[in-house]
């Protein structure tokens, strides 16, 4: 929430980012449309921490607050340019210095997923997998989990 007010702060409409702009595109044409993972999930990767955990997350979101403003920006025009490095470096640098945040909040994530997109390819027709950058980067990232079962994955 506090990094969607920085967002916010730094001129980024939530009305007008990539997931939503996808998600209500698809309900306009009456494609169906379906989620990896529930907000409950979502709320019990956090809920699953001891007290400790959730206050030192709480900190370090409050302390990185200043700073979101100018990441953002730089994150954003990495993710123009595909310039997938320094995507990886800014969403992925500080969430590596925590090891069971990382896991909890990435890793085991993509590994659930998985199945799910995997099963889309199956279906007849396309699909459209929406998700945050910190997902697609780094050697735990969708990208390297799909290349690892033998998927040809190309950045467009």
């Amino acid at each position: 929430m506090l990094s969607a007010l920085e967002m916010q702060k730094a001129g980024f409409d939530p009305e007008l980012g990539i997931d939503k702009h996808f998600y209500d595109q698809a309900k306009t044409d009456g494609k169906s449309v379906q989620g990896l993972e529930t907000a409950e999930y979502q709320i019990a990767r956090f809920d699953g921490m001891t007290m400790e955990q959730q206050d030192h997350l709480l900190a370090e979101t409050l302390k990185d607050v200043e700073t979101e403003q100018a990441n953002t920006k730089k994150l954003v025009d990495a993710w123009r340019t595909g310039d997938v490095p320094n995507v990886e470096r800014l969403v992925l640098s500080e969430l590596k210095q925590e090891p069971l945040l990382y896991q909890r909040l990435l890793v085991d994530r993509n590994k659930n997923w998985l199945p799910k997109i995997e099963a889309l390819f199956s279906r007849r027709g396309h699909a459209l997998v929406v998700v945050g950058a910190a997902h697609l980067v780094g050697p735990d990232g969708v990208v390297e989990m799909l290349k690892a079962r033998g998927y040809t994955v190309e950045q467009m």
